[in-house]
């Protein structure tokens, strides 16, 4: 079975994921000297905006799942960032 997918070319969806890897790439080049991730900054700005938060409200905050904020959150734990 022979499938096209040359309108693959023009999807916004790709083509967003795209930009907002190469946004990504620029910012933890930025933030690669203080060991840090882009991922790991967003939360940080949260928790400096937003104060002290409970993870669940954290992660709704972020639009994260909660286990993916509780593995980022030991890191900056780890690395002295925050305390949990």
């Amino acid at each position: 079975m022979s499938v096209d997918l040359s309108l693959c070319t023009q999807c916004h969806c790709l083509a967003a994921r795209r930009r907002a890897r190469a946004v990504t790439r620029h910012f933890e080049a930025a933030l690669r000297r203080h060991g840090l991730r882009a991922t790991q900054f967003s939360i940080l700005a949260a928790l400096a905006l937003g104060g002290a938060m409970k993870m669940g409200a954290l992660a709704r905050r972020l639009g994260l799942e909660r286990t993916t904020l509780t593995r980022s959150a030991a890191l900056l734990e780890r690395d002295g960032w925050v305390r949990i």
